[in-house]
């Protein structure tokens, strides 16, 4: 059985529609699978098939025979990425939390600040290491803290697999801003000794998997984060492309900042025009489009704050000053929002210069 160099998945050519498929007459050549091939050459985005089931099992298998785990979080997506489930696999693990994209966040966010508020939020973490697969930044200190065997874990979209592909040289997993584009355990063996990497684990009330792939794919971040700054007053609200919409209802006027996604526009929208907000959903070239639209039932919510960022999983997130506050939210039924301390600290926050404090 040939296993397919780019996701991990054993290759058959009996059921186009399964994992793992390509073309009985290229079988003997092929490398990859054929939903590799067309995620690398097309942008034929396709998320992965993989169960919860299917993840624990590769997961486990990788855990077993590794003495060091590098758990890879997305800083853009960080709440997504701090699943539960990886703290009860890598109990009494040597673990290594790996913060990926640090080049997507602002240029104020310095890698030290980014460090110290990840190790409040992962304190079973024996280390902690920023990094940008993408650019490269961080990687040879990375290098130092792999262990003879270590398996590289995380959930969807963390960025593992442009990790390995800088760990180790000539290694070529498959990378696409697809979700879940790892399908099985993949090994890389190189003077520094054995890196396995792993399919990633989808999470739970993420925007990403209520999207189609297309539009899915448009709001993984590759440059730094679109930012605003705003001071909403009553009856004005904050609108994040055609997808997340909040309204101030507290009399006092609040400072908010949105981190999102160059894709995703931020725009102040007073609270009347809330209905026509949801109506210009799934108009053409917005997300989400007319595809992802019949599939999401948008609700409101009514939710106080504080001086935090409120968080949009597989967004981003905004943060506030002159709290607390109460606000009506509208969004996608099903997405969770979660807070946090404020990753962006107080008199940090700037698109003009001047400082908000």
């Amino acid at each position: 059985m040939k296993t397919c160099k780019g996701c991990g998945i054993d290759l058959q050519t009996n059921d186009p529609n399964l994992p793992g498929y390509v073309p009985e007459n290229v079988y003997e050549k092929a490398e990859v699978c054929q939903r590799c091939f067309r995620l690398t050459h097309y942008a034929d985005y396709t998320a992965s098939p993989l169960s919860e089931e299917d993840f624990m099992d590769a997961a486990t298998k990788a855990l077993d025979g590794a003495d060091t785990v590098f758990q890879v979080f997305d800083i853009i997506d960080f709440e997504s990425s701090l699943n539960p489930t990886f703290e009860k696999l890598l109990f009494r693990k040597n673990t290594v939390a790996v913060v990926t994209k640090y080049d997507l966040l602002p240029e104020i966010v310095s890698e030290k600040d980014v460090e110290e508020w990840v190790k409040k939020r992962v304190p079973y973490a024996d280390a902690v290491a920023v990094v940008s697969g993408k650019k490269g930044w961080g990687i040879d200190k990375l290098k130092d803290m792999r262990g003879r065997v270590t398996a590289v874990v995380g959930t969807t979209n963390a960025g593992k697999s442009t990790l390995i592909q800088r760990l180790v040289q000539g290694a070529k997993p498959t990378v696409s801003p697809s979700l879940g584009t790892t399908l099985g355990n993949l090994t890389f063996e190189d003077e520094k000794g054995v890196i396995v990497d792993t399919p990633g684990l989808k999470p739970n009330g993420r925007l990403l998997e209520m999207l189609c792939p297309v539009c899915s794919a448009s709001l993984v971040p590759n440059k730094r984060l679109n930012s605003k700054l705003f001071q909403l007053k009553p009856g004005q609200g904050l609108a994040l492309g055609n997808l997340f919409y909040l309204s101030l209802k507290s009399e006092n006027p609040v400072v908010v900042m949105a981190y999102v996604p160059e894709s995703v526009s931020i725009s102040r929208v007073n609270r009347d025009r809330a209905e026509s907000f949801l109506e210009e959903a799934g108009a053409p070239d917005a997300i989400p489009c007319a595809e992802c639209k019949p599939k999401i039932v948008f609700e409101k919510r009514d939710l106080r704050v504080g001086d935090e960022d409120l968080v949009v999983p597989g967004l981003g997130w905004v943060s506030f000053r002159h709290t607390p506050a109460s606000f009506e939210v509208i969004c996608p039924k099903g997405l969770g929002l979660p807070r946090r301390s404020p990753l962006v600290r107080r008199g940090k926050h700037t698109t003009t210069g001047k400082r908000i404090r």
